[in-house]
């Protein structure tokens, strides 16, 4: 139609060359395409499409050096044109220049959103490759206009968990909210995955101060509000579960006040421990603890991983005043390189409990 009214329009016709090849690739109609790409450059020589199409025409007649140099002018004309960086993209991959099909990559993601629902996924999948992930990584670093919208929906859709690890790194700022987001949900991701050194050594990078190595654990007191969970306490979040993180009711400090509902049973708080082989004490105190030794809380240490290897478990002691203090050794064995430290509520048959019961001040050291 275009045609009919103005006959000679170049992007017309570049338009009209690129369509025939897609609905006809015999050698008689890509010569035809060719010809009128070649008329259409002729009545317009910065029309990008005109350029695009004679490069298509001179690829599938298997003229691969001057297809190239045609996109290359192409992409002089425009780095905007789709067709022309994933030509370019293509051209890279198969020389095996990541550097340069990531450049790529940047280039049409900046300018064009209809391309990402196709482009994420294959970054994603390539992704998996160490090597394209550190580059991938670097390109992120730089905060191109797609990087968070990007990493939203890699996190959502990576299983890799060096990439998840990776591609992230030194980019996500944890005092940023949205960061935080994102963090949150990449150790998640490798929480599930088992990968506990990745696990620890993405929280270390993070630059929390409690994740020294001297710190064998962290807010025994119950006082932040800003850790990254599951390294950090990470806290049942369902009702019957749920704890509360506040001020003790009988003297100085805080503590994590238990469930005490008759349906409450299960793991109320957890956090990931890296301690080496050898003999550790732990300490709290605790209070409000129910006399029925079945309702009794307790606190657990079990190796992380397939198994979960328990290598301490220890229930509340009730004391005198109702209060008492654990004092509980443990031995971490060399096939244990990482611990779940973990505190249960358990229910029963009968009411709930009168006071909720509660856990403070807790403590590791190594003998």
């Amino acid at each position: 139609m275009v045609l009919k009214v103005v006959p000679f329009d170049a992007g017309a016709t570049a338009a009209q060359a690129t369509q025939s090849m897609v609905a006809d690739r015999n050698p008689a109609t890509v010569r035809r395409a060719l010809d009128d790409a070649r008329s259409a450059f002729a009545r317009g020589p910065t029309v990008v499409s005109a350029v695009t199409a004679s490069a298509i025409a001179l690829g599938l007649q298997g003229r691969q050096d001057a297809s190239l140099r045609a996109f290359r002018y192409s992409q002089e004309l425009s780095r905007r044109d789709v067709q022309t960086q994933l030509a370019l993209i293509e051209h890279q991959v198969a020389g095996g220049n990541i550097v340069g099909a990531l450049e790529h990559y940047d280039t049409i993601l900046r300018s064009s959103d209809r391309i990402k629902s196709i482009l994420f996924p294959i970054l994603t999948n390539a992704s998996a490759d160490p090597a394209i992930a550190r580059q991938l990584n670097l390109v992120l670093r730089r905060k191109p206009n797609w990087w968070r919208e990007y990493l939203t929906w890699f996190l959502g859709a990576s299983s890799n968990p060096m990439a998840i690890a990776l591609l992230p790194r030194a980019v996500l700022d944890p005092d940023v909210d949205e960061d935080r987001t994102l963090i949150l949900r990449q150790l998640q991701l490798l929480a599930q995955a088992e990968r506990y050194d990745l696990l620890w050594s993405t929280y270390q990078r993070l630059g929390v101060a409690d994740a020294a190595p001297m710190a064998l654990l962290r807010d025994g007191n119950f006082e932040g509000n800003r850790g990254f969970p599951p390294v950090d306490w990470h806290y049942a979040e369902t009702g019957e579960l749920s704890p509360e993180r506040r001020q003790l009711d009988a003297g100085p400090g805080s503590a994590l006040y238990l469930p005490m509902e008759a349906s409450s049973h299960g793991k109320v708080a957890e956090q990931l421990l890296r301690l080496s082989s050898g003999t550790y004490e732990f300490r709290a105190e605790t209070g409000d603890v129910p006399s029925d030794p079945a309702r009794r809380p307790f606190v657990r240490v079990s190796c992380a991983g397939a198994g979960q290897r328990v290598i301490m478990r220890h229930d509340f002691p009730r004391g005198d005043g109702e209060g008492g203090i654990i004092v509980a050794r443990f031995d971490v064995p060399r096939s244990c390189p990482y611990q779940w430290l973990s505190i249960f509520v358990r229910g029963g048959l009968d009411e709930a409990l009168a006071e909720p019961p509660w856990i403070a001040a807790l403590s590791l050291r190594q003998l």
